[in-house]
């Protein structure tokens, strides 16, 4: 399932075995095309937005590309990361500005590492 759905570079993806199943969560999918296009090279990937995320559990990576600054966004994520977390699934949050304060807080969700 990928949200670009205009964009020609994103096909609908497969699991396919050996290879990990990625899930990229995104508040901004327009500008995340270029992260899709290299995770896709790693993992079959989806993109979901991150509100409307589907279960983690189906997954073997959440990765979370979000506006740490954003309350609504933390709390979506917090949501999203608890579930991954509970089914044993690793998370690695993606930082937009490498700050001490962003790495705090994405472990405070629930990242397993950050980026």
């Amino acid at each position: 399932m990928t949200y670009f759905e205009n964009d020609d570079h994103f096909p609908e993806h497969t699991r396919r075995a050996g290879r990990p199943a990625l899930l990229l969560v995104t508040d901004r999918a327009q500008q995340s095309r270029g992260l899709a296009r290299n995770l896709g090279l790693i993992g079959t990937l989806d993109v979901a937005d991150l509100r409307n995320a589907p279960d983690p559990a189906a997954f073997d990576l959440l990765i979370g590309d979000v506006d740490l600054q954003d309350q609504a966004s933390v709390l979506a994520l917090r949501d999203l990361a608890g579930r991954a977390i509970r089914g044993n699934l690793p998370v690695l949050s993606l930082l937009r500005a490498d700050s001490h304060h962003e790495r705090i807080q994405a472990r405070a969700l629930g990242a397993s590492a950050t980026m």
